[in-house]
């Protein structure tokens, strides 16, 4: 072949491996920007979707219900876990159920980039013990992303 061939092979199968390989995942725990924010305790003002949605390598995420690929809590089956396009539902988290967040990571892939909050569930129910990924509840239009205080409320730790 070629010479101008082969370059144009080498190009395209670097430009392959660099939109394959370029997520990035980077734990912000101990940032001093974030560090507060870890063992802070939530309370849902609302009714919430546990979801997990397919092909996502993540834990099961907390969702305000009527969102994209989310339905709303009326259109929810009655058999729990159910399938419901391309994700499984597991429950509806009520209103006044409290999670603490463990976790915080700066997620970077080619197309988009977003801080992720990862939280344990410590209210009574069926999801108690449970880590939920809670990130879908955050305005991230700003530099260090605040929740939605439609959905939640921070609450301080019980005494």
């Amino acid at each position: 072949m070629k010479k101008w061939v082969w370059m144009i092979i080498l190009i395209l199968m670097g430009f392959t491996v660099t939109i394959i390989g370029c997520k990035s995942v980077k734990n912000l725990d101990d940032d001093p920007t974030f560090k507060p924010m870890i063992g802070k305790v939530l309370r849902t003002k609302k009714d919430l979707v546990v979801i997990d949605f397919r092909g996502s390598k993540k834990t099961l995420a907390l969702v305000m219900p009527g969102a994209s690929g989310v339905p709303e809590t009326k259109e929810i089956p009655q058999q729990l876990p159910a399938d419901y396009y391309d994700a499984t539902i597991y429950g509806v988290f009520l209103a006044g159920s409290t999670v603490q967040i463990v976790h915080i990571e700066y997620v970077k892939t080619f197309e988009f980039s977003f801080t992720d909050f990862y939280a344990i569930v410590t209210s009574e129910g069926d999801f108690k013990g449970k880590k939920l990924d809670i990130g879908a509840m955050t305005n991230q239009n700003t530099r260090v992303p605040t929740f939605d205080t439609q959905y939640v409320e921070e609450i301080s730790l019980p005494q």
